[in-house]
C-alpha cells in the first residue's frame, strides 16, 4: 500500500483494495505454494507443517525484516512481485497477516514490527476509494462498476437470475482447484486451524 507511491511516473489518485476470508488466503496461499506455478522452485509441501513452522518463527520473532534479498528488487518495483526470488523461508509468501502487510508495507516483502500495524492497516483500507470482496466477487465487481461508471449494467441485477448469469467475469488458478476449500480448511485439526487463526 504505501509502496504504491513509489512508482515512477503515475499520479495514483485513488486505490481500490480486494480482500479475503483469511483462513481462505492462507489455504490459497498454500496452494499456490506446493502445487501451483512457482512450486518447483520452494520447499513447500506439506500444510501442517507449513503452517506449524511459521508458527514457531513467528513466535520466535523471524517473520519480520526485509526479505527482499540481493537482487535488485528494491530499485525494480516491476521485479518485487517474484516471491521465489526474496530470503523468505520457503522461497514462497509469508501466510502470517499478509493483508495487513499489504496494506501497510513500505515493499512488498518487507515485514516491519507487527506492534501497531492492524490499526494502520484498517486506517488505510479507510482511505482507499473501493474495498471489495472476493468471496462476493460479482457484487464487488458490479460495486467498482457502479463507482466508476455511475450505472450498473444488466449482470448486476442480483434480483433477475437470467442477467445475473450473463457476468462476464473469469477464474484463473494459479494452483489446482479445490472445489470444496471451505470442506478441506474445516477437515484440518485444530492446531492448524489455530496457526492458521
Amino acid at each position: 500500500y504505501n509502496w504504491k507511491n513509489k512508482i515512477k511516473h503515475i499520479n495514483i489518485s485513488a486505490v481500490a483494495v480486494m480482500v479475503r476470508e483469511p483462513r481462505a488466503h492462507v489455504f490459497s496461499q498454500f496452494l499456490f505454494c506446493s502445487e501451483g506455478s512457482v512450486s518447483e522452485m520452494t520447499s513447500v509441501r506439506n500444510l501442517t507443517e507449513w503452517l506449524l513452522e511459521w508458527h514457531r518463527m513467528q513466535l520466535e520473532g523471524k517473520v519480520v525484516g526485509d526479505f527482499t534479498g540481493d537482487n535488485g528488487a528494491r530499485n525494480d518495483i516491476l521485479f518485487q512481485k517474484y516471491v521465489t526470488f526474496t530470503t523468505l523461508p520457503f522461497k514462497c509468501y509469508n501466510p502470517i497477516n499478509l493483508q495487513t502487510h499489504r496494506l501497510t508495507c513500505r515493499y512488498p516483502f518487507e515485514y516491519p514490527e507487527e506492534a501497531g500495524t492492524a490499526d494502520l492497516a484498517i486506517e488505510h483500507m479507510q482511505e482507499a476509494t473501493f474495498v471489495g470482496i472476493t468471496e462476493a466477487y460479482q457484487e464487488s465487481v458490479c460495486a467498482f462498476y457502479g463507482l466508476v461508471h455511475g450505472a450498473l449494467p444488466d449482470f448486476c441485477d442480483c434480483r433477475n437470475q437470467t442477467a445475473w448469469s450473463t457476468f462476464p467475469g473469469t477464474h484463473t488458478a494459479f494452483h489446482s482447484i479445490h472445489t470444496n476449500s471451505s470442506a478441506e480448511l474445516a477437515s484440518q485439526p485444530a492446531e492448524v486451524l489455530a496457526a492458521i487463526d
